[in-house]
């Protein structure tokens, strides 16, 4: 694993959007599955699918207990499951593959984003990773908890810093870019 000489985390985005999303599409699920118990004909498939409503259902509770003492949550476990009684639904190979994949990103979705630097490169911790060369930039700067990076290809990031950084710390990042820039 890499060592990076100065690693910066942006401010948190908003996580609410995406645990909403979580819910409505859980919400969907257990319908469309309690629709399903009473309307399917195979036992096993309405056995399986009660369970999974009764697991998706108390995993979701204890989720929102845990977000009212103000902890993080991930509904990866919960759309895990409703991916799984998707996949038992006659036609329901496309909410499976959205359920599955919603699962997988879920978590890096809330993950903050953070900029990793050192002497060779300039590392976007996001989905996927982007590494850049100090000689596709035309400036990187900190400067009031404001991180911004300038490409020469006229693209530029401009983000706040997740906590505050030491006016000595802000100069000797400053002339660690200088550095690396000429």
């Amino acid at each position: 694993m890499k060592t990076y000489e100065y690693i910066i985390t942006f401010k948190s985005r908003n996580q609410k959007i995406v645990d909403r999303i979580s819910l409505i599409m859980l919400i969907m699920a257990v319908v469309v599955f309690i629709f399903s118990i009473f309307t399917a004909s195979a036992i096993k498939t309405i056995l399986f699918l009660s369970i999974i409503v009764l697991l998706m259902v108390g995993y979701t509770a204890y989720l929102k207990m845990r977000e009212n003492k103000g902890q993080a949550v991930h509904y990866r476990i919960a759309l895990l499951l409703a991916a799984c009684g998707w996949y038992l639904l006659p036609h329901g190979l496309i909410p499976f593959i959205a359920y599955l994949l919603a699962a997988l990103l879920e978590k890096q979705a809330k993950f903050p984003q953070e900029v990793a630097f050192d002497k060779d490169e300039i590392v976007i911790n996001s989905f996927p990773r982007k590494h850049y060369q100090w000689s596709d930039m035309n400036n990187v700067v900190l400067k009031d908890n404001l991180l911004t990076i300038d490409f020469k290809n006229n693209k530029l990031v401009q983000k706040e810093t997740e906590s505050p950084v030491t006016d000595t710390m802000e100069a000797e990042f400053n002339e660690f870019c200088k550095q690396h820039l000429n």
